[in-house]
């Protein structure tokens, strides 16, 4: 029987296409003083920052000195408006489970959005793995930390998350059973044990 579920947040619990984009205008802006780019290529990035992860972003797009003065455009922002989850949001709390959430992204960045959203108190503990400034190598080193910490067997867990190349790929190579959920736009991946559509969907797997 599962008692723990191992969340991501973005594109599982929150649509981050949802954000007000002109708050990172001014890291965007920080890329034409620093680099050069045609508009064709300002247009593909802009889009393709909402869409892919942040180092991939970087390493497609960014040289070294324009990668760190985009961070740090990134962390110094300092306020979000409200943020709602996904309408299925609710069964998180719903399901009386031991909930984690492990995130990627800029830490201040992420610590935002989840107090944007309120889902703070939703989980045990929270674990952001930060790509530019890393606490730990992968998700799977966290998900790894949080079985030890609790003693957990890992027949007691699962993971829930829209990524075949990141906490789905750590729940597998730790044996945790795993479930992709597919929002709009993602694609369903044989990597995940289970596929779902919506969280109501989580009950038949506890």
């Amino acid at each position: 029987m599962k008692k723990v579920i191992l969340y991501d947040l973005d594109h599982t619990l929150f649509d981050p296409k949802t954000i007000k984009k002109d708050i990172f205008q001014p890291a965007f802006d920080t890329l034409t003083k620093t680099q050069y780019f045609t508009e064709s290529t300002l247009i593909k990035l802009k889009n393709d920052f909402f869409s892919m992860s942040l180092n991939t972003f970087i390493e497609k797009y960014l040289n070294d000195k324009s990668k760190e003065h985009f961070i740090k455009k990134l962390r110094s922002i300092d306020t979000l408006s409200t943020l709602t989850t996904y309408q299925d949001g609710y069964v998180v709390q719903e399901l009386n489970m031991i909930n984690y959430l492990v995130t990627s992204g800029l830490r201040e960045y992420q610590n935002l959005k989840i107090d944007a959203l309120g889902i703070r108190n939703w989980f045990t503990e929270i674990y952001i793995d930060d790509p530019i400034d890393p606490k730990w190598n992968d998700k799977e080193e966290i998900m790894r930390l949080i079985i030890k910490n609790n003693n957990y067997d890992i027949s007691e867990l699962l993971v829930v998350g829209d990524n075949p190349e990141s906490e789905l790929k750590a729940g597998n190579n730790i044996g945790i059973e795993t479930i992709q959920i597919l929002r709009e736009g993602i694609r369903a991946s044989e990597i995940a044990n289970f596929k779902i559509n919506t969280l109501n969907e989580l009950k038949k797997y506890i």
